[in-house]
């Protein structure tokens, strides 16, 4: 029987942590610059991204001592190998603006998964401390990056309660 309480204090949890995540995502948001890599720098300072390790360039030089059937000596032929080259960003390049929608991303889940088990241990008829503040963190988390979202799912909680309630007596 740990099982009820587990159920809500899940939703608890992670709508305690959409809200903080929330936060620093609206604040990313804000601060963003398109030309600077203040968001990832910020990311890596924290831990959450590495900067690939530089890989310094080996040069090589080949030279032929020997002459070519015209009298002429061969030109050194040199070898790069290791050096930079550039190519196409790929769907899942790390830069500013993906770190800030993963963010978001992950804000928004944290806030969906607090009030889907928040209105499921609802139904289930359990008890209604943990459940309450994690749907209520969960929509506040969503109302951060949109607030017609939030209201909307402060809206849907309440009727979707409503409606439990009635049934149940």
């Amino acid at each position: 029987m740990a099982c009820p309480k587990r159920i809500d204090f899940l939703s608890f949890i992670s709508g305690a942590l959409a809200i903080p995540a929330a936060f620093v995502v609206t604040y990313l948001r804000s601060i963003h610059d398109s030309s600077s890599g203040l968001v990832l720098g910020w990311l890596e300072t924290w831990g959450f991204v590495n900067e690939p390790a530089h890989v310094k360039p080996s040069v090589s030089v080949l030279q032929f001592p020997s002459l070519d059937k015209f009298g002429v000596f061969h030109e050194p032929v040199v070898i790069v190998a290791g050096a930079p080259e550039m190519s196409d960003p790929g769907y899942f390049s790390i830069n500013d603006e993906n770190a800030i929608v993963f963010l978001i991303a992950a804000s928004v889940l944290l806030g969906l998964v607090a009030m889907a088990t928040a209105l499921w241990a609802e139904y289930r008829r359990k008890p209604t401390l943990y459940l309450s503040m994690g749907y209520v963190c969960g929509a506040l988390a969503i109302t951060q990056i949109r607030l017609l979202a939030g209201l909307v799912f402060f809206i849907v909680g309440i009727t979707a309660v409503l409606i439990m309630r009635r049934h149940q007596d």
